[in-house]
């Protein structure tokens, strides 16, 4: 492997930035798509939840309408941010066989009709007639076969489609990886499968940094609108509630696609751009459970539910203000292979991508 990539630190591991975006696709420059309705090619509807707003109340008449206007975008866009987790996801269906076109037995006839009259003259009576009764026999052999490969082709569709939706709901690793990889570019979602063990999936979620947060906040103090630089403690409390809110999505997500799951630990990286380089750092683990998630109140933050509902949170500040603090990647040894992945990526080597696997529905 190229030297200048791999572990720099305790808590840094260097990978290509080709590989990086590879794995993660688009959603890793910014945050996953949050519009009204959209319908992925894997049936994932993505729509924005309950989410309480803020509106700004008992604004001093001396506040122009352009500054009030202002200060409302502030506060919708960073509702939109703390309100990732809140995203629903419907489960996906058993996979049914598509219809396929009817076997058209007018357009048969009338071919062989077209073929068994060609050389014979019009007024060759008996051979038209002859010609007329071998039409109607072949175009009646052509009607059976070509239902029987109607038939024959549904029932090994039917087959194909029970076995990867047994596989999926078993939890077969490669089905299930393969088909949240595709769940997940569909969606635009920062987030990749690392592993299937059971009903346990582990998946790593590329967290977007502070430039996704608005550069301003804003400030209501005795009816006087301010509008200030957003300070350092904001912005992190802020950057924690996106974290957490994707980590709850993704986790959701998961659950939505993939029925055998019983439990998500997700991963949260961070990247720091070094030229042609990503200096990757894992910033928060948890591990989220179905059971949990169903009757958890998404009007609740973000952070609150993992800290609620969390097992073996790792979330580390320095102060209760303070932004999220790297974490060691020896403890994370579940991370190795898809810091290999990420690297092979880059390089053009197969990824798991291509492994072997019931394949999944068209």
């Amino acid at each position: 492997m190229n030297v200048s990539v791999g572990l720099v630190s305790a808590t840094s591991f260097r990978v290509p930035s080709p590989g990086l975006q590879d794995t993660f696709g688009r959603g890793s420059l910014r945050l996953p798509r949050q519009s009204a309705t959209e319908q992925g090619s894997h049936g994932i509807t993505r729509s924005t939840g309950p989410a309480p707003s803020r509106t700004l109340v008992r604004v001093s008449s001396t506040v122009s309408p352009a500054k009030a206007e202002r200060a409302q975008a502030i506060l919708e866009e960073e509702d939109a941010l703390v309100s990732l987790h809140r995203a629903w996801y419907p489960p996906v269906q058993r996979p049914v066989v598509a219809d396929r076109q009817p076997v058209n037995e007018d357009a048969i006839r009338r071919r062989r009709a077209e073929l068994a009259r060609e050389g014979v003259r019009w007024f060759d009576v008996s051979n038209r007639r002859r010609a007329v009764r071998t039409a109607e026999e072949m175009a009646h052999h052509d009607i059976d076969e070509a239902m029987a490969a109607s038939s024959n082709w549904t029932e090994r569709e039917e087959r194909r489609l029970d076995a990867w939706w047994n596989a999926l709901c078993g939890n077969d690793p490669v089905v299930v990886e393969q088909h949240l990889r595709g769940v997940f570019q569909s969606t635009d979602t920062p987030a990749s499968p690392v592993s299937v063990a059971g009903g346990l999936l582990d998946v790593a979620v590329l967290i977007p940094g502070e430039h996704v947060l608005p550069s301003e906040s804003v400030h209501l103090v005795g009816g006087d609108l301010s509008i200030r630089r957003a300070s350092r403690s904001h912005r992190a409390q802020l950057h924690r509630q996106v974290v957490a809110g994707l980590l709850i999505a993704v986790a959701r997500q998961a659950f939505a696609a993939a029925p055998g799951l019983t439990a998500v630990r997700c991963h949260a990286l961070q990247a720091t751009h070094r030229g042609r380089h990503d200096d990757l750092s894992a910033i928060g683990v948890v591990e989220l459970s179905r059971v949990d998630l169903a009757v958890a109140d998404l009007n609740v933050d973000a952070e609150a539910l993992l800290h609620r509902y969390g097992s073996g949170l790792r979330w580390v500040t320095h102060t209760p203000d303070g932004p999220l603090r790297p974490l060691p990647l020896d403890d994370m040894p579940e991370l190795a292979d898809l810091l290999a992945r990420l690297c092979r990526n880059a390089l053009g080597e197969a990824s798991d991508d291509r492994r072997p696997g019931v394949s999944a529905p068209a």
